[in-house]
């Protein structure tokens, strides 16, 4: 799927996206439709459906390139003209084109479109979908995107596995808990002064995101916390000890809320 992802877009239209130069490794190319193809390929091993893929902001370029590949490894466009719905050939094979002016009683078909009327286009894409299918197409549903923005980590910059201060893991224990958030990079000032008068940098903050994202549900509390922060009322260390009391009580429900569930998965198994 990747190689033939790979026909649909040549080097000049991903150095446009990614700014590949001449030097670029050939294996940066490689794995962009790579992940293309992983985009896509759920639609080859079950029937075409909505794909909804979560990615940040970022990604957005990629997403674009994995919308415009799936449609030109389409056979047809499928349009509605108000009037009727016009099914146009992206060089389907000549069967194929027969095909769907047969499955259409009344329709016209011309050199490369073919003209259906009284038909919903709901209808003529699912059926359309189908001959491709049957032809050897893939009849891809232009796959969308939720687009996220993501909480750093503990340490300022990435959250991953790999860097194990960035994250909380949901059976370490408290005491670790507490020692990574009372080790947490802040948004605070270089002295206790500076905090004071200055205040501190909450948006920037990843313990005050952790509160933002997790730990603090109700609006106006965590509007509370961002205007003591930022008017040098509460210091980094209160915050870090506060913020380690609401983990732990997180975690302790949480917790009791995965051993249920395992209980009941283990019991369903039983039977």
């Amino acid at each position: 799927l990747a190689f033939e992802a790979s026909a649909k877009v040549n080097f000049s239209e991903l150095s446009a996206i990614y700014g590949f130069t001449p030097d670029t490794d050939i294996g940066h190319a490689m794995s962009v439709l790579t992940q293309v193809a992983d985009i896509l390929h759920p639609q080859v091993t079950s029937d075409p459906a909505p794909t909804i893929v979560p990615v940040g902001l970022d990604q957005d370029p990629h997403i674009r390139l994995t919308r415009g590949i799936a449609h030109k490894l389409r056979m047809f466009t499928v349009e509605d003209r108000d009037t009727h719905v016009s099914v146009r050939s992206k060089e389907a094979p000549d069967e194929a084109m027969e095909a769907v002016h047969k499955a259409f009683r009344g329709s016209k078909r011309y050199e490369g479109h073919i003209d259906i009327t009284n038909v919903p286009l709901d209808v003529v894409k699912k059926t359309v979908r189908a001959i491709e299918r049957s032809h050897g197409g893939y009849g891809f549903v232009t796959p969308s995107a939720t687009f996220h923005r993501f909480m750093p980590g503990l340490t300022g910059g990435k959250m991953s596995s790999s860097i194990p201060e960035s994250i909380i893991g949901f059976y370490e224990d408290d005491k670790k808990v507490t020692k990574k958030i009372m080790a947490a990079l802040t948004g605070g000032r270089m002295t206790l002064q500076e905090q004071k008068e200055l205040g501190g940098e909450a948006d920037k903050c990843p313990v005050f995101l952790l509160n933002l994202f997790h730990m603090v549900s109700d609006d106006a509390e965590l509007a509370d916390i961002r205007r003591k922060c930022m008017a040098g009322e509460l210091m980094c260390g209160q915050c870090k000890k506060d913020t380690a009391a609401r983990v732990l009580a997180f975690l302790d429900e949480f917790r009791e809320k995965m051993a249920v569930a395992a209980e009941k998965i283990a019991s369903e198994r039983r039977c």
